[in-house]
């Protein structure tokens, strides 16, 4: 049983970083989406993982463990629950009337993934009562997992924006390259992280590349409106 004090520490500790990083993020949309269906995004992201979890697990147990398929299928199970998250609470609403509109739902609910996966990571040390570790995780995953789960739902986000105004078929098209994009680099990460010949450096500077890159083409996305329009 977890004691209540410690699930509240995990809490704030999980939650506390993806609220930083979402308020940083939602500057980048001029015209400020409904303050529900960004909740609501970040909510039904965090509760997400829970569907992840054992979807997750039944891939543990049919694939071999560990290798670029199991990580593959695990990716792509929660790219797959993220980008959901969105789109039944926002993304199939009038509001995501910009191309920059899924860049700050899908976003959202990347957030709240990461909130509540940091605070699953956090329950054993704070448990243990090794506060040190809890808050050297804390760290870690700010600048490492939870801005790859931003990048890999932005990814989904551009692929969406820069198919906004384009046929059906070109948007499904378009959807389905950016998701697979997206798990293929949530599973190189993966890969890195589990093989320790590769530093900490080395793989959060790729991630941190990732994110500049990511910030540019957001900025090309903000301009479609003015070609189409």
């Amino acid at each position: 049983m977890i004691d209540h004090e410690i699930l509240i520490y995990a809490l704030l500790g999980g939650i506390l970083p993806a609220v930083l990083w979402l308020n940083f993020w939602l500057k980048e949309d001029r015209h400020q989406e409904p303050r529900k269906l960004i909740v609501g995004s970040f909510l039904l992201g965090g509760a997400s993982v829970f569907v992840a979890l054992p979807i997750e697990h039944l891939f543990n147990e049919i694939l071999p463990h560990y290798s670029l398929l199991a990580l593959f299928a695990w990716a792509s199970t929660e790219e797959a629950v993220k980008l959901l998250a969105a789109y039944f609470v926002a993304l199939r609403t009038r509001f995501n009337d910009e191309p920059i509109d899924a860049m700050i739902y899908l976003l959202s609910s990347a957030l709240g993934f990461s909130a509540i996966e940091n605070t699953l990571f956090l329950l054993k040390p704070f448990s243990n009562g090794d506060f040190a570790t809890g808050l050297a995780t804390i760290n870690l995953r700010f600048i490492g997992a939870s801005l790859l789960h931003i990048i890999c739902s932005v990814i989904i986000a551009i692929g969406i924006g820069f198919a906004f105004y384009k046929k059906p078929i070109t948007k499904k098209v378009v959807l389905l390259f950016s998701f697979l994009v997206s798990a293929l680099l949530h599973t190189a990460f993966n890969n890195f992280i589990i093989k320790s010949e590769y530093s900490i450096f080395f793989i959060f500077s790729g991630v941190w590349i990732g994110l500049i890159a990511v910030i540019v083409i957001l900025e090309k996305i903000k301009r479609i409106k003015k070609i189409y329009s």
